[in-house]
């Protein structure tokens, strides 16, 4: 009797403590995300350090010879979608929801896309010593996302990048400076 009891509890125990805790423990790809004061299960995504997000949020301005931009997606829908970031044809980030990356290039001519289901893309022309924020939109419409890569002014964008997470940027060979 005794030995049924325990068995029971512990069957209680777990599967109350499997129910309660977030799904995002159970899938490796998902990790717990606090988005408007609730916790969800959102796609991880490889975040940056604390000390070089905070380095980034200063905005401080580029190095000689080369422009910034800022590429954030501020939104907090398609929780569970990557969106692959590609300058020149090389993969540079993977944003989640509430992410954002910053990076220099050389001044001249960038292709940037990025990629959650279709793609959306666009190329311009840097110039050097400028900053240049963009927002990277998700918009649903019936079964599909639909990106949009839209220019920000800097007030809104910086509002934007101060409640965001910088993501780690990828390894490989990208005209940009070392120091990021």
């Amino acid at each position: 009797m005794r030995r049924s009891v325990v068995q029971l509890f512990r069957c209680l125990y777990f599967g109350l403590t499997a129910w309660y805790l977030p799904s995002a423990y159970a899938e490796e790809n998902l990790t717990p995300c606090k988005i408007g004061g609730q916790w969800h299960d959102c796609v991880k995504v490889p975040l940056a350090n604390d000390e070089e997000d905070n380095e980034q949020k200063k905005f401080i301005p580029p190095h000689s010879g080369f422009a910034k931009v800022y590429l954030v997606r501020p939104e907090a829908n398609e929780l569970k979608s990557k969106s692959q970031i590609y300058i020149d044809e090389h993969l540079v980030a993977i944003l989640g929801p509430e992410t954002y990356m910053a990076v220099e290039l050389t001044p001249g001519e960038h292709h940037l896309t990025a990629k959650t289901d279709h793609g959306n893309d666009m190329i311009w022309s840097l110039k050097e010593g400028r900053t240049y924020f963009l927002s990277l939109d998700l918009e649903r419409s019936f079964w599909n996302n639909n990106e949009q890569i839209r220019f920000k002014h800097a007030p809104e964008a910086k509002d934007k990048i101060a409640q965001a997470r910088l993501v780690r940027l990828q390894a490989g060979k990208l005209n940009a400076t070392e120091k990021q």
